[in-house]
């Protein structure tokens, strides 16, 4: 029993230490805002230093807030990580893993689009 049991948790852990971790930065930012009464709020930026964590395991995040969001799958040479929250919006977030690059939008329905791209360093 004791052996089934040290077995399991080493099993967990070897899991556990599989996910992969990157850290990515935009470069370029655009947000469209959806109401027409707020036209004047679209915005692009160049170097906006928005940085997003990603974990294979638990999704992306923005730096400073700590709840990840989304499920991680290997597409091709992308690592793509998607997120539907029913009924509010749908995050998508794509690293090609060969370039170190990264594509992102957040679309929160009604209310506006934002997209980002930049560059990643695997952890």
């Amino acid at each position: 029993m004791k052996k089934l049991l040290t077995t399991i948790i080493l099993l967990c852990f070897s899991v556990a230490a599989n996910a992969d971790i990157w850290f990515c930065t935009s470069e370029t930012e655009a947000t469209i805002i959806v109401s027409a009464d707020q036209r004047s709020r679209n915005s692009y930026y160049e170097n906006p230093q928005q940085e997003i964590i990603v974990d294979t395991d638990k999704g992306y995040r923005h730096a400073g807030l700590t709840n990840y969001y989304g499920v991680c799958k290997m597409s091709g040479i992308y690592l793509v990580c998607t997120d539907n929250s029913e009924g509010l919006g749908e995050g998508s977030f794509a690293i090609d893993t060969i370039n170190n690059t990264f594509s992102y939008i957040d679309h929160i329905f009604g209310v506006r689009l934002t997209s980002r791209v930049g560059r990643c360093t695997k952890a």
